[in-house]
């Protein structure tokens, strides 16, 4: 998916609208077939294919929903280097914050399975296109902006605030 233009072009639009105030798109938002009528049987195809279960594994655990995103950070920086979509990004997995802010990334094989490749660090993402995919935490039960986040949106359009990830611009 991440070697494929289409899906990349489809990907960075849904990311310029920074729907939570950050360069993020959920997996949610990706699939929804309202809003990407023409591309989403190729994204769902692409993107989970047959493990459709893999975004239902995060539906109601103990009451609540948790949603997957795709984040790029310094997505306007890179934009404006002419530094998103030269080579293949570089992904990281985000489960919890690295006491050192360095990240193993990953790239995709032909088989869409991970491997590793280099460490991330904030100094690299501000040089490299990088897709962090983590869990939103803007978000209601169903995937909606929180009120909290609501207000002044794109004044926190900068960047994300992981607090020792340090993949943003600014700090919250």
């Amino acid at each position: 998916m991440n070697k494929d233009k289409e899906f990349r072009s489809i990907l960075y639009s849904f990311v310029e609208e920074a729907f939570d105030g950050e360069h993020n798109v959920l997996f949610k938002h990706l699939m929804e077939e309202t809003k990407n009528p023409t591309h989403a049987r190729m994204l769902g195809n692409k993107l989970v294919g047959e493990k459709l279960d893999i975004l239902n594994a995060f539906s109601n655990i103990k009451g609540k929903n948790y949603y997957p995103q795709i984040f790029i950070p310094f997505y306007d920086e890179l934009k404006a280097k002419g530094k998103l979509s030269t080579k293949d990004p570089v992904l990281v997995v985000y489960t919890i914050d690295s006491q050192n802010s360095i990240y193993q990334g990953y790239s995709l094989d032909t088989d869409g399975n991970l491997i590793e490749t280099q460490d991330v660090s904030e100094a690299f993402a501000k040089e490299n296109e990088v897709w962090v995919v983590s869990l939103n935490e803007r978000v209601d039960n169903e995937g909606n902006v929180t009120e909290g986040y609501k207000s002044n949106i794109r004044d926190r359009a900068q960047g994300a605030s992981y607090p020792n990830a340090r993949f943003c611009n600014h700090k919250d």
